[in-house]
């Protein structure tokens, strides 16, 4: 599936405690990925798909798509979520990534997943996905300002349904909907990739660029950030912290 080329493999960087890895970056097709706005009790989270294989593990048959477009939408452009039909078993086919242990942030040669946490803003001409600076980070040599890495290009309607158009709009409807999320479209230098680690592909998506973007700058403050998306679920059902029945 997709591109298997590997950049940025060999730099040496060093984690909080000062230990030594090697993270790298493979670039994949990006028609593979895509990135959406997943509800939550208040606000929205970033979810990352992935179109794994191209046969179903079990039936040997071709694989079912994880997502479609929805026909309606143009902006902001809707996926219709096929991994959530109860009858689909989407292991090995779909990759799903819901958390910040899931994907980061990577510039140039520099694995900034200690550094910063992805956010989704609400604004008046619709969702933004940032990359923030958590306060622990302590590195003065980083942007402190939010940088925005993608946009839904329109607003969708907001709380626990994204949209009311005639397919289920909730992640998690207990009608057997399927559900529709939100699409990101990344900003220009943006790209999906996975990480690699010796030479082996990981289970962890960046979401990266060569570069800095234009326009940010570094300073010696910190930013408080708000990593309780990982700690909410969708619909407030504190049992649920996964928002896929099926995934895994």
């Amino acid at each position: 599936m997709g591109c298997t080329s590997t950049v940025d493999t060999t730099p040496v960087e060093r984690d909080q405690k000062g230990g030594e890895y090697n993270f790298g970056v493979e670039e994949v097709a990006q028609t593979n990925f895509v990135a959406y706005a997943s509800p939550l009790t208040s606000g929205f989270k970033l979810v990352i798909l992935e179109q794994k294989g191209s046969e179903d593990l079990f039936t040997g048959e071709p694989a079912k798509k994880c997502w479609q477009e929805h026909e309606a939408s143009e902006s902001p452009k809707l996926i219709e979520l096929l991994l959530n039909d109860k009858n689909f078993n989407h292991e090995g086919v779909c990759g799903v990534y819901q958390s910040q242990s899931n994907y980061s942030l990577r510039i140039g040669n520099r694995d900034l997943s200690l550094e910063y946490d992805f956010l989704v803003r609400e604004t008046s001409a619709g969702l933004e996905l940032i990359a923030k600076q958590h306060v622990l980070s302590g590195d003065s040599d980083l942007p402190s300002e939010p940088i925005v890495v993608g946009r839904t290009n329109g607003t969708p309607g907001y709380g626990n349904s994204i949209l009311q158009n005639g397919v289920a709009a909730n992640v998690n409807d207990s009608s057997g909907g399927v559900g529709t999320g939100v699409v990101f479209e990344l900003e220009p230098g943006f790209q999906i990739g996975k990480r690699t680690h010796n030479s082996q592909t990981l289970d962890h998506v960046y979401i990266y660029g060569s570069s800095w973007p234009d326009g940010t700058t570094t300073t010696s403050e910190t930013t408080t950030t708000a990593s309780q998306a990982d700690q909410q679920t969708p619909d407030g059902d504190p049992q649920r912290l996964d928002p896929y029945p099926h995934s895994v």
